[in-house]
């Protein structure tokens, strides 16, 4: 595998079965600020065999020529379907702890070389999610790491990945409120109500007031609505079978 560069125009385009490249404002920005950090990949002929999205970006950008990475083994057909497969399929996005640890060095960072504006939108739009999002990431984190009463909340977070569940919970912890009590029935019911409903049949199949019982709008469940959840589970598991 050799680094080259290349015009862009000279790039072939190959059958893809990856049709969409999806919106690429995110990587064109990262690509002015930073540049390619991975190049695409093409093989003899000129042909691209990675890097669709990145390719796109690079050219919206008017960049006329980029390195790429050359690899001649890449003529094999079986093996650039499944560098293609690879490329979209394994993918691991950051956690919310990555998240959290990461913005806290971004947001120094960029501070410490006089970045101007709001920091935490900024940074947040760096991991695409929303400023609110990412101010309560840093809100838990940040209480953690002084208030041992906060670990526990910053551990579920991490470990669930629920960023609004646990900037409840540090807000009734700052206030001094005990923690609600949960109704085991509810709880249990409102988990499978989430799935059944997608399951159009088994919903059409009963009536309102019963679909009702699991989505949380009553707020306490009977126990002997337990008799109709069976009912109702043992329709999922026929249509998860199916």
């Amino acid at each position: 595998m050799e680094l080259v560069k290349v015009r862009v125009d000279e790039i072939k385009i190959p059958k893809r079965f990856r049709k969409d490249i999806g919106n690429l404002k995110k990587l064109r920005e990262s690509i002015e600020d930073i540049g390619v950090l991975q190049p695409p990949t093409i093989r003899p002929g000129k042909w691209l065999v990675l890097g669709r999205r990145r390719l796109a970006a690079a050219i919206l950008n008017g960049r006329k020529v980029i390195k790429v990475l050359m690899d001649p083994t890449m003529n094999d057909k079986l093996k650039r379907r499944k560098a293609e497969l690879a490329e979209n399929l394994h993918r691991r996005p950051l956690s919310v702890q990555e998240i959290a640890e990461l913005g806290e060095e971004i947001e120094r960072l960029m501070r410490e070389n006089g970045e101007k504006g709001n920091i935490r939108e900024k940074t947040a739009e760096k991991f695409n999610i929303s400023a609110p999002t990412y101010g309560k990431i840093k809100a838990v984190a940040k209480r953690a790491k002084v208030d041992p009463r906060a670990r526990d909340i910053a551990k579920e977070m991490y470990r669930t990945g629920k960023v609004h569940p646990a900037y409840k919970k540090l807000k009734r912890l700052e206030r001094g409120e005990p923690e609600p009590e949960v109704d085991p029935a509810s709880e249990v019911l409102g988990c499978f109500h989430r799935c059944l409903l997608k399951m159009e049949g088994v919903k059409r199949k009963y009536p309102d007031w019963a679909m009702d019982s699991f989505s949380g709008k009553r707020s306490e469940v009977a126990w002997g609505d337990l008799n109709l959840l069976r009912m109702l589970v043992a329709e999922a598991i026929e249509a998860f079978k199916d």
